[in-house]
């Protein structure tokens, strides 16, 4: 059986097409917009857009005759018969966070502010967050954003979205104004990357801990901007962890992340915030809506902190989190047969590429 590996820095390298097996790294590659379409030709472009799919019809191929396995991606549209989502990603810095702070705790008491939205590279996803935040001032907001609010590539992009997702039109007659939050910045002046770290395991939780952190303590929700925008799939990174280890209830973005969270055993909270934008085709309206039906929960965050069972259920999730090898037997429990099957015929690869608990996977009767 011959396996290849892909991810964002090798999709333009091509595919073997005698490979049996392809390795998917990360997400895709991030989609750089082009507005010289028309607004409905764009819309058919881009929304549910899957440059994997892409790929392989470019070179005359058929992804639906080939096996993936997804270490990041916990479900992605098209490919829920012939793929593997492993949440290795995810389990990975789970164990990188525990290992890093074993004895960590959250207090309740620190909870005096509602939500917190960190913003770093600049994202669609990101760039939309911080114009709904502008247009929605919320008292008790803590963030980060490393642009500009007069930064005009950011503003013209935001202005773009808006118009994709119908949200206004080029008069700008109705709708939200094309505005970003002000730059804001904490911490350290320079953010640890897996190349710049001595200690190339920890470099995700040394920033959370050393400068994120106490954002996260203070605050009640989390907006939760993972790097998935376009495609109509979730997954999940160390943003989530961050979000868990806070001590809050997380606001995530993605296309039925809430169904893979919900599968992985995690509590979504879907009794206090509204996590129907999960099921929104379009990815402008997807991320605006996240926010803006949460609008009301935002302001009662003390009412909600306030509630033991909630904090019960918060700590809950920290531990899970702090126990990825039962992330792992749920993910697997929810499963199909087929792609645990395949999945099962090559786990001594997958061992080999230190996928952790592979040793678990196994087909039952």
């Amino acid at each position: 059986m011959k396996i290849q590996s892909i991810g964002p820095k090798i999709y333009t390298n091509g595919i073997d097409p005698l490979a049996d097996v392809f390795i998917c790294y990360d997400i895709m590659p991030n989609v750089d917009f082009s507005s010289e379409m028309s607004l409905d030709r764009s819309r058919l472009e881009y929304f549910g857009k899957n440059t994997i799919i892409e790929m392989f019809s470019t070179q005359g191929l058929n992804y639906k005759d080939y096996f993936f396995v997804f270490d990041t991606y916990l479900n992605l549209e098209g490919f829920d018969q012939n793929s593997f989502f492993y949440p290795a990603c995810l389990l990975t810095t789970a164990q990188y966070y525990l290992s890093y702070a074993p004895d960590h705790v959250i207090d309740f008491a620190n909870k005096k502010n509602s939500v917190n939205c960190p913003m770093h590279k600049h994202r669609s996803q990101r760039i939309l967050a911080s114009g709904w935040f502008a247009n929605n001032p919320i008292d008790g907001l803590l963030y980060t954003q490393f642009w500009s609010k007069d930064d005009h590539d950011m503003i013209m992009h935001l202005d773009e979205l808006l118009q994709l997702g119908g949200l206004i039109d080029w008069t700008h007659s109705y709708g939200p104004a094309s505005k970003l939050l002000e730059q804001h910045t904490i911490g350290t002046p320079t953010y640890l990357t897996n190349s710049n770290d001595p200690n190339k395991s920890y470099w995700r939780p040394k920033n959370f801990f050393r400068d994120l952190s106490n954002m996260f303590y203070s605050t009640v929700f989390s907006t939760v901007l993972e790097p998935v925008f376009w495609e109509h799939g979730s997954g999940l990174t160390e943003k989530y962890v961050n979000a868990i280890y806070g001590g809050t209830i997380p606001v995530v973005n993605g296309y039925r992340v809430y169904d893979s969270l919900g599968q992985l055993g995690f509590d979504t909270f879907s009794d206090i915030i509204d996590t129907s934008s999960q099921y929104e085709l379009d990815p402008v309206l997807r991320i605006w809506n996240m926010l803006e039906k949460n609008k009301n929960i935002f302001s009662h965050w003390e009412e909600i902190i306030s509630d033991a069972q909630v904090q019960k259920r918060i700590v809950s999730n920290l531990d899970l989190m702090r126990s990825p090898e039962k992330i792992f037997k749920n993910s697997l429990a929810s499963t199909n047969k087929l792609s645990l099957q395949r999945a099962t015929s090559i786990k001594d690869s997958l061992k080999t590429l230190k996928f952790p608990y592979a040793d678990l996977i196994n087909v039952s009767d």
